[in-house]
């Protein structure tokens, strides 16, 4: 492909174009991004620009596959406080799939001023259920900053939304 790109002098010219258009100049940013990107290969077009359109075009490829979607949801919940256990409590039963979940609000016992949060969810299988109620797993999940939570990943770039 590369050499396609290179024979076609057309082709060359618009990747120089693609700088020229640029209204802010190019910097070194260490996370890539689209913009990121272009600016990198901006820099680097100039001392050889074969090589700059094969990382430009390598990045564009992998770019969305090592960007981690990070997303969250907001809902609420009535906590009720439960005073033999000193902790707040709320429930949730999503009656279709048999799914309840109890979540728990507590103060840590060893950190005055911290507290943890937790959520049991259980699965009550039933034969005659929809196929997708097998999506849903029962799963403890503990949030504290005694025990933190965490998760590998293998992420260049983080892609916030709501």
């Amino acid at each position: 492909m590369i050499n396609e790109i290179k024979e076609d002098q057309f082709e060359m010219s618009s990747y120089k174009e693609i700088c020229d258009r640029r209204a802010t100049p190019p910097q070194d940013t260490p996370e890539p991004t689209r913009e990121s990107l272009i600016d990198r290969f901006c820099v680097q077009k100039d001392s050889n620009l074969e090589r700059a359109v094969v990382h430009f075009l390598m990045d564009l490829t992998y770019l969305n596959h090592d960007t981690c979607r990070v997303s969250s949801q907001v809902f609420e919940l009535d906590f009720h406080y439960q005073q033999l256990e000193d902790n707040w409590k709320a429930t949730r039963r999503f009656p279709i799939c048999g799914v309840y979940s109890v979540f728990l609000l507590a103060p840590d016992s060893q950190h005055k001023g911290l507290w943890t949060f937790s959520r049991t969810t259980t699965v009550d299988r039933k034969a005659d259920q929809d196929p997708i109620c097998l999506s849903f797993d029962a799963e403890n999940i503990l949030f504290s900053e005694t025990a933190p939570r965490k998760i590998e990943m293998g992420c260049k770039v983080f892609q916030f939304s709501e």
